[in-house]
């Protein structure tokens, strides 16, 4: 029985739709594959480096080897954020090679088909991998950091967990910190906080508060041998205190009252007050370098100097611009990659790569430049933290839209 006519069009449209359907399936398994190879590839690369590197530090401590292993692991988010772009480049150049090579380039151009629109999957996988490095460049990497800290601190720094087996263990060559002293200053409060061995949440040793007056001048100094944050009262408690208060009641240099012994302050049933209600959050933040915070970390002290009326905040906004565009990194590789490895009369795909390598590193080495300044105060911070990333979006989107 012959179809008739109007079955034969609905066939031919549903065989259009179709058609773009698979080819979308099967850019995306060309670009699927080397990507997730050559992102197990380099990760395993780093992790066998750092292994070489960071070994012979467990020689004679008594540590699991399961611990080992995990501290391993939480290093891999280091690597991340320099692995996604480089895999993603790796992977849509080998792609758009593939595709020039069986000619199937030149069949899409004929079916008048767009290769901007068909390869969406790939664009859509690029975006998802901008989302995934922001994720874990914010909450990921910050608990592998701290997990890799507790180890460095409490097993491989500490004298008690080596072996006898192990003889004299070598200095570590990664030691973080060689001590936990924080120092701290709240002008809104008046107040000094000096910290032995800071540790959030967990008792402290060796804390002293100094308090002042609105003309700056020492009112008070409690010193505690130990202190803990209360997160139920949300405030600290100070144990085995010496408080020392001066007078400036006579004019000129303050007196000195005699120190007070106190077992407890607050009072065991008293209300703290305000004063010593300070965040540990704050304090740790304030104690660590910008450049390790987190976004959320550098939106809170952005916010503090605001309300301090501290000095310049070009840095830390820098960072904040900076941080917000640097994942685009990843899907700015895959449009130089897609773009310039697409071949084009006498230019081969292979110059097309090394084209589209050579402009990736400029862009990278033109984005650190451009922090230095802006985190210096010699560039306006959106430009310094914004600029090169905007403009290489804009380059790999007009130079994909010219080729395709």
């Amino acid at each position: 029985m012959k179809a008739s006519p109007q079955a034969t069009d609905t066939q031919a449209v549903q065989g259009k739709r179709r058609f773009p359907r698979r080819l979308a399936s099967h850019l995306l398994r060309e670009f699927a594959f080397p990507l997730f190879g050559s992102l197990a590839a380099f990760i395993a690369i780093s992790l066998l480096l750092a292994v070489f590197d960071d070994l012979p530090d467990f020689n004679g401590v008594d540590i699991p080897g399961g611990m080992t292993a995990l501290y391993f692991l939480a290093r891999t988010p280091d690597y991340l954020m320099t692995v996604f772009p480089i895999s993603a480049l790796l992977a849509v150049s080998f792609m758009t090679i593939v595709l020039g090579k069986n000619n199937e380039l030149t069949a899409l151009r004929s079916a008048g088909l767009s290769l901007l629109t068909t390869a969406a999957p790939v664009w859509l996988t690029a975006l998802l991998l901008c989302f995934g490095s922001l994720l874990i460049n914010e909450f990921v990497r910050p608990v592998c950091k701290r997990y890799v800290e507790m180890v460095q601190t409490d097993y491989l720094d500490n004298p008690a967990r080596k072996t006898a087996k192990g003889g004299k263990a070598p200095l570590r060559k990664h030691t973080l910190k060689e001590t936990n002293q924080v120092a701290y200053f709240n002008p809104l409060k008046g107040q000094e906080w000096f910290f032995a061995d800071f540790r959030p949440y967990e008792e402290n040793t060796g804390v002293s508060v100094c308090l002042q007056d609105a003309q700056g001048r020492v009112t008070s100094v409690l010193t505690a041998a130990t202190a803990e944050y209360d997160r139920d009262e949300g405030a600290w408690r100070f144990r085995d205190c010496s408080l020392t208060e001066y007078d400036y009641s006579q004019g000129g240099l303050p007196v000195s009252k005699t120190p007070v012994y106190l077992p407890e302050v607050p009072a065991p049933g008293d209300e703290a007050p305000t004063i010593y209600r300070e965040n540990p959050r704050d304090i740790a933040i304030q104690s660590q370098p910008v450049e390790e915070m987190t976004m959320k970390d550098l939106l809170r002290m952005n916010r503090r100097k605001i309300l301090l009326d501290a000095s310049d905040n070009s840095q830390i906004r820098t960072l904040l611009a900076y941080r917000c565009l640097s994942p685009l990194a990843t899907l700015i590789a895959v449009l130089l990659g897609f773009a310039l490895t697409i071949p084009q009369g006498r230019t081969s795909a292979i110059r097309g790569f090394v084209c589209a390598v050579g402009l990736f590193v400029a862009y990278t080495l033109l984005s650190q430049f451009f922090l230095v300044l802006g985190k210096n105060g010699h560039l306006w911070w959106p430009l310094a933290g914004g600029l090169p990333t905007i403009a290489a979006l804009a380059l790999g989107l007009y130079l994909a839209y010219k080729r395709q």
